[in-house]
This record gives structure tokens, C-alpha cells and sequence, in this order.
């Protein structure tokens, strides 16, 4: 009996980590890049489907680089507010665009549908980057068509890096020419559950499983779906990732990262921190690496 309550319970918390990935609340942009001096376009854009996308141009004068910027779930092009979910982290990424530009690297950034202040889609559902990754090819073409002599070069965070990879995997001579690419955090169904199963004390053999079967009870799609196409990525390539996050494990990201396509890549491991979204803060508060490995290439 006791056995079956414990089960019951495992299948109960699974059902609820898959709901999470059914529908976000919008996290709202609350704000801007002049609160770090900077000047700023606002841009009206399309997804490849057509849905509606606001964004920001931030430009560094006289650059001939630009950097497209793609949020993580739960944020948008401003970053976050406290999520009591999810460490209760504030993300800025203003200090980050402000060190971006004073480096010579220009700022295109944008909400991806369902965020920020961008479109309504299939009432808020998520497309576990099946539908989103069409946001990163509309912006990427919209990149290109209107700043085409630049050096275009990507930034993208857990689903926005999920998306960013499926964009490559659907669609790869749109990124034959993108300079390098930073991936932030790529979180995958199944290192989530991994991770979440050891952290709470609910780990079992058949939790993918048993998560892929909600998963796809709630989003109509399951865990293989969610999956990153890694192998899509040709372009050079910095993965970043809080080592300790328990949202995941090492073995994931590893895992990722062995099967990137390029062999210009680098795995830095963001060491005494175990709060996922701080990773989304890093390089706001300790530029240098980034600065350096996009200079490099």
C-alpha cells in the first residue's frame, strides 16, 4: 500500500513538471535600455508562421557586428522578473547589452511569441521550440534583409538556444554565414526531469517515461520532440552552463555539447553557483569571457 501511495505521488509531481511546460505566465518588460544610456529602435517583426514579434535594435556606432539576442522561458528581450519557482532570481540584461554595445557588438533582441509584449499564440501553448524556433528564423532573415553587411552572430538561452538549434536543424542555410553562436543553458525534457527526480528524492528508472506520457497529454508533445538537435549546429560555438544546477545535470550538457557539429567549440562551466537563472546574469556581471570568444571569432 505504502508503495503504491509513493507511486501515485512520483506519477502526481511528474504530471505537474509537465504542466509547466504547457503554458508560461508572461513575464512582463519592465525595462529598457536607456536606463543604461543607450539608444533604441523599437521593431515590429514577424515569425516565419507570421505571428506578430516586438523586438529592440540597440546599435553600437560605427560597429558592422550585431548580436541576436534570444531569451530564455519565463523571460523576455528585458530579462525577468522574480519567479517564486525558480530561486526568486531578477535577470537584467541591460548591463549585459550595455557591455555588448561598448564592446562594438550591436543588439538585436526580441520576445519570443507567447513573451514579453510579442503576439498571443494558440491561447499562450507552448510548442516545446516546435512552433518558437520560427520566431528565431524570422528574426535572423529579418537580421539579415535589413543589415546585411554586418557580421551577425547569436546569443540564445535554454529554450531560446533549444529553439535557436531546431531553427539550424530546420532551416540551415539561414545560419551558414552567423560568425559564432553562444548557447546558454539548452535545457532538454529529459535532463529536466533527471535533475528535478535526484534534487526532490523522486528518482526512478521510468521518469522520462512516465513525464513524456503528461508531456504529451498537456502540449501534444513528447520528450523525443523536446529534444536538442545538437547535431544541427555548425557554426562555432560556446555552451555555458551553472555546473550545480539541479533543473539538469552535467551529463546533459555534455551530451550536447559532444554532439555539436562543430569543431570550434568551448564548454565553460560557471563554477560556486547552483541557481539556474543567475546563469543568465553571468556575463552581465563578468563580460570578459564572452567579449573574448566573440572577438575571437
Amino acid at each position: 500500500m505504502l508503495q503504491t501511495l509513493k507511486t501515485l505521488r512520483r506519477r502526481f509531481i511528474l504530471g505537474q513538471m509537465a504542466k509547466f511546460f504547457q503554458k508560461v505566465d508572461r513575464n512582463p518588460v519592465t525595462r529598457t535600455p536607456d536606463e543604461v544610456d543607450l539608444r533604441y529602435e523599437d521593431i515590429s517583426l514577424t515569425a516565419t508562421d507570421g505571428v506578430g514579434l516586438k523586438a529592440w535594435f540597440i546599435p553600437s556606432e560605427g560597429s558592422d557586428k550585431i548580436v541576436i539576442f534570444n531569451h530564455f522561458m519565463l523571460g523576455n528581450r528585458a530579462g525577468a522578473a522574480p519567479h517564486k519557482d525558480w530561486g526568486n532570481v531578477t535577470v537584467d540584461f541591460m548591463p549585459l547589452y550595455r557591455h555588448l554595445v561598448d564592446a562594438g557588438y550591436s543588439v538585436f533582441t526580441y520576445d519570443l511569441r507567447n513573451h514579453g509584449e510579442s503576439d498571443v499564440y494558440q491561447n499562450g501553448k507552448l510548442g516545446l521550440t516546435n512552433t518558437e524556433y520560427q520566431d528565431v528564423l524570422g528574426a535572423v532573415r529579418y537580421v539579415k534583409e535589413h543589415y546585411p553587411n554586418d557580421r551577425h552572430y547569436l546569443y540564445s538561452q535554454c529554450y531560446g538556444t533549444v529553439a535557436t538549434m531546431r531553427a539550424m536543424e530546420k532551416s540551415p542555410d539561414d545560419f551558414a554565414d552567423i560568425v559564432a553562436f553562444v548557447n546558454i543553458q539548452p535545457l532538454t525534457p529529459d535532463g529536466f526531469v533527471t535533475g528535478v527526480s535526484k534534487q526532490i528524492g523522486i528518482s526512478h528508472d521510468d521518469n522520462v517515461e512516465v513525464f513524456s506520457q503528461a508531456l504529451e497529454k498537456r502540449t501534444g508533445y513528447t520528450v523525443q520532440d523536446g529534444g536538442s538537435p545538437a547535431e544541427a549546429v555548425a557554426v562555432p560555438t560556446l555552451v555555458v552552463q551553472v555546473h550545480e544546477d539541479w533543473r539538469t545535470t552535467p551529463e546533459s550538457i555534455e551530451d550536447i555539447y559532444e554532439r555539436l557539429s562543430t569543431d570550434d567549440k568551448q564548454l565553460l562551466w560557471i563554477e560556486d553557483e547552483t541557481e539556474r537563472l543567475e546563469g543568465y546574469n553571468y556575463f552581465a556581471r563578468s563580460p570578459h569571457e564572452l567579449i573574448n570568444w566573440l572577438n575571437a571569432h
